[in-house]
């Protein structure tokens, strides 16, 4: 995705075994090699039809902001980035 982020996609075969649409955050502060880029931030989403999509929706608006982005890559504050994604 850039800007350090990544979201890795699922397989079409996968999913039908989704069961709960949900939402993971993998920090790395010293980044990870994920293609060409280093990503510090690594989200994983699951979700029932097309849940993904609001999910996807809701990261992309928080990243929207610089200042939300920064945060997000280092802190451990857990409700902060809860909030985020409301």
């Amino acid at each position: 995705m850039g800007m350090g982020v990544a979201i890795p996609h699922g397989t079409s075969q996968a999913k039908g075994t989704v069961k709960k649409t949900g939402i993971v955050l993998m920090q790395y502060p010293e980044g990870i090699d994920f293609g060409e880029e280093k990503a510090q931030l690594v989200f994983g989403i699951a979700g029932i039809g097309d849940e993904h999509l609001d999910l996807l929706s809701k990261i992309c608006s928080m990243l929207e902001e610089e200042e939300v982005l920064e945060k997000l890559k280092t802190t451990s504050d857990m409700e902060w980035v809860f909030e985020q994604l409301k």
